[in-house]
């Protein structure tokens, strides 16, 4: 069974918490914490309470991961990887969501709570808030996101204080911005870092950005070769076979490896004390996501269904994304997407802002200075894409023939179980029935 630690939560505010979810081999979690309160952020901790029967818990969005099988002897495995539970050739299920359950041998299932999220401060965030002018409303908003973005990286001065060392993964967009800017202003030496796919905006805007915020840049370059043996190993790693996870958790595999080499090079750095910041998941929060085109064919898909139903869509599919916490953990590296502790605040905004024609700046351009924002580009292609010349990963994957099923094979054999059913059903993973 693999074991986890959850830090010490963060009280925000009464009854409020977030949780960073660091891993470790200690198995540890309080359980009284849970027993109260609202709970953002991402974990997932399981723990041993008598003989055969665990209690487990996982944050609301899914980024912690956590599975389990049991098996014809009665015995119940966890681990944090579906596929290295295949050896055991018993049906695979995923802890829920956003609930503390008690799983025990002979099929024993009970959910224990549901993880409260904070209610939005009101229901009448709408397009007509933003319009008026000292909207008491709006205001409150941008307050509650200001006040959590500060208790937490007030957290992170204290880690840094302790010998961590924080990366922030800038691709240039407004995302990642924000949090660089936060970390310039809260931490002594952050380091930015971007990956360099060629003849793409990223690199040129983001060292302007860090420029600008006065913190160290790093541009990491990389090569055909590099992203196609990286490519390999991002199923297995991301939890995963289809391509925009696959894809995206191969950027992260690259970042990953050359953090990890430019820590080796550096003695002042502390080698098992590194946290990579990302601006991972407000796309969903905000819907902004489109298909791609190469020639005739469609890749990343979406549903064409109203804006509030397809943020629902999107953040339910987070509980299969797994391009960042495992892939960055591969390499000893710890990372933290810190927009999970404002799921609630964006997932109550209304349809008429998520159909503005950008919800993202109109809800976040706050955060940063005026002057920072001329800086990034008009239209920001996704990382992983890069720029319309090549397509980046998305293109070189096109032009190999490397596809789902591609990613779907390298998943299974890596594993040693080639038979293995993937828990992976209806863009969630797989669960039982906890009553």
């Amino acid at each position: 069974m693999n074991k986890f630690k959850c830090l010490d939560p963060i009280e925000l505010e009464p009854g409020f918490y977030y949780h960073n979810g660091l891993t470790s081999d200690i198995c540890h979690f309080d359980a009284d914490v849970f027993d109260k309160g609202c709970h953002v952020g991402q974990f997932a901790s399981v723990i041993e309470v008598e003989e055969g029967i665990y209690k487990a818990v996982r944050d609301p969005l899914g980024i912690g991961k956590m599975f389990y099988t049991e098996t014809k002897d009665g015995k119940i495995h966890f681990s944090d990887n579906f596929a290295s539970l295949f050896n055991f050739k018993s049906p695979i299920f995923s802890v829920p969501t956003g609930a503390m359950v008690k799983i025990g041998t002979g099929g024993q299932r009970e959910l224990i709570r549901k993880l409260g999220i904070y209610p939005m401060i009101n229901e009448n965030l709408d397009k007509k808030a933003f319009e008026k002018e000292n909207s008491a409303v709006l205001n409150d908003f941008r307050l509650h996101i200001e006040n959590r973005l500060k208790v937490l990286f007030t957290s992170f001065r204290n880690y840094e204080a302790e010998g961590w060392t924080f990366f922030v993964a800038l691709s240039g967009g407004l995302d990642s911005s924000i949090i660089a800017s936060y970390a310039a202003k809260y931490l002594d030496k952050p380091i930015a870092c971007t990956l360099d796919l060629g003849k793409s905006e990223d690199s040129e805007k983001s060292q302007k950005i860090a420029g600008y915020l006065g913190i160290d840049h790093l541009v990491f370059s990389t090569e055909q070769k590099e992203i196609i043996e990286a490519l390999e190993g991002a199923p297995s790693l991301c939890q995963d076979y289809r391509d925009f996870n696959v894809h995206c958790a191969t950027l992260n595999i690259l970042l990953a490896k050359n953090i990890k080499r430019y820590v080796q090079s550096n003695p002042d750095l502390e080698k098992n004390k590194v946290i990579v910041l990302t601006g991972d998941l407000m796309n969903e929060f905000t819907c902004d996501y489109e298909g791609e085109k190469i020639g005739d064919v469609e890749y990343y898909r979406l549903p064409k269904v109203e804006k509030k139903e397809l943020q629902n869509t999107l953040i339910r599919g987070l509980d299969t994304s797994d391009r960042e916490i495992s892939v960055f953990k591969a390499y000893g590296l710890h990372c933290i997407q810190p927009y999970a502790m404002l799921y609630d605040l964006y997932e109550s905004l209304s349809e008429d802002i998520l159909e503005t024609s950008d919800p993202k700046k109109l809800l976040n351009s706050f955060l940063v200075d005026k002057d920072l924002l001329t800086f990034m580009p008009k239209v920001k292609l996704r990382a992983q894409v890069g720029s319309r010349e090549n397509m980046g990963i998305l293109g070189l994957c096109h032009s190999k023939g490397i596809n789902n099923k591609v990613f779907r094979k390298n998943l299974l054999e890596k594993s040693g179980y080639e038979k293995g059913d993937i828990p992976i059903f209806a863009g969630r993973y797989e669960i039982e029935i906890f009553k």
